[in-house]
């Protein structure tokens, strides 16, 4: 027990609740994070606690400079890389105070960097204290929060996002969707008031028998010109994902309009995008577009972990428009390793060395396992070549293997492929079998 919460003790961000909120005989017990969880904090002092976990701190990741994550990791005695000045609106790092909270390039949206930066007055660097929220003091539907990580225990990325949304409890994706591109199920047209299936225009998104309330089911139908085919016509309901829960087959269902990323959509090209979880696209179930057929979420994405080589670009299989890079062109010595489209530029260029992954300007880098962290999650960094196991791979396929542990490859954060997607590790999707060593 943890005042009014019966918590999950292998992670006690869960904790037992009654589906719905709608206790009843026969209602379902279920785990759900507790809300808010991973968006308050404290101050103490220099020190910023979580307070989930008070023995965890924000924390800047060592060696620091420009572009630094900054992440909630352990207090310890307060050392340099916990330590923070709270002036006016900027939160300062003490040890290098010419270097200020901030957002990665000013993007407020939900999963976005919390790094280090140079400090200046603009929004990005803007920070309001409420209660035990840090919100941004520009949007403040958005707050300073942290990335899931495989453990509750384990170091995690600082992140904005929505304050005290809905997450998603991301059921897995089917395996045999690792492999499949964009359907035509999953490409729409909006045209006015109207989302037209690409598929079959005549097909519009609906509410099932045009009942307008909570929980009707979205479908397909002949598109006419009745109130359930128009998404202007009552700004009081929205498109959601049943109980907030991203997976291939999730329903989308009308409800009651409210601030969580269980009703937040991006319309990327003729794709509709579900932003708490970017793997996942609208699509209609089974790809039958007829009257009647549900509208659902559905993976668009291709197997993170395959890569493949041309020349001395290094390129995700599931986007060759796309290669490794280093974040902002930096070299040296823990810059990020990100996807961005393709250039023959000296930060895009790889050479296989014995078992390292060499940058082809410079053969004093390579590429590494940030702080050697044997864990789902880890960052994929620059770092000067050695002979220690951060910084050894082996080519299995097209997979990238760590040679520390073969069992985690190369991958990308949440399979979101685009510009500044983040290289990292991850338990493989395939058991090491062959002894196929770079």
């Amino acid at each position: 027990m943890d005042g009014e919460f019966i918590k999950y003790k292998a992670n006690p961000r869960f904790a037992m609740v009654v589906r719905n909120d709608n206790p009843m005989d026969g209602a379902d017990i279920i785990l759900w994070t507790v809300g808010g969880m991973n968006d308050k904090w404290s101050f103490d002092g220099k020190l910023i606690r979580m307070e989930t976990d008070r023995n965890k701190c924000l924390s800047v990741r060592l060696p620091a400079g420009e572009g630094s994550k900054v992440s909630a990791d352990k207090c310890g005695n307060g050392g340099t890389a916990v330590r923070w000045n709270r002036i006016g609106s900027l939160i300062r790092w003490e040890t290098n105070p010419k270097y200020c909270l901030s957002v990665r390039q000013g993007h407020i949206m939900d999963g976005e960097d919390v790094i280090l930066w140079s400090c200046a007055e603009t929004a990005e660097f803007q920070w309001e204290v409420s209660g035990s929220f840090i919100k941004h003091k520009e949007n403040q539907d958005y707050c300073l929060s942290v990335r899931e990580t495989s453990g509750y225990k384990a170091a995690a990325d600082a992140v904005i996002w929505s304050c005290q949304a809905v997450e998603p409890l991301g059921l897995p994706v089917s395996a045999d969707q690792r492999q499949q591109t964009m359907a035509d199920e999953n490409v729409w047209r909006i045209e006015g008031p109207y989302i037209k299936s690409s598929l079959d225009a005549k097909y519009c998104a609906s509410v099932r028998q045009g009942e307008i309330t909570d929980g009707s089911d979205i479908i397909m139908w002949h598109c006419s010109d009745g109130r359930e085919f128009k998404w202007l016509a009552n700004p009081s309901y929205c498109m959601s994902v049943r109980e907030g829960r991203a997976g291939d087959g999730s329903d989308i269902i009308l409800w009651s309009c409210a601030r969580s990323n269980a009703y937040r959509w991006k319309v990327d090209g003729g794709s509709i995008v579900f932003e708490a979880d970017q793997r996942y696209f609208l699509s209609v179930r089974q790809g039958r577009v007829q009257d009647g057929a549900d509208v659902i979420l559905w993976s668009g994405y291709i197997n993170p972990f395959l890569f493949t080589f041309d020349g001395f670009l290094l390129k995700p299989k599931a986007d060759p428009s796309r290669c490794v890079s280093v974040r902002e062109g930096k070299i040296a010595d823990g810059s990020d390793a990100i996807l961005w489209q393709c250039s023959n530029t000296d930060e895009y260029r790889w050479t296989v060395s014995q078992d390292h992954l060499v940058l082809g300007s410079d053969e004093h880098y390579c590429l590494a396992v940030r702080e050697g962290k044997c864990q789902d999650g880890a960052d994929v960094i620059l770092w000067t070549c050695g002979d220690d196991h951060s910084s050894r791979w082996v080519v299995d396929g097209e997979r990238i293997r760590w040679k520390a542990n073969k069992d985690y490859c190369m991958s990308i954060r949440q399979g979101r492929i685009g510009d500044g997607s983040d290289i990292i590790v991850w338990a493989c999707d395939e058991p090491y079998e062959l002894d196929d060593e770079l």
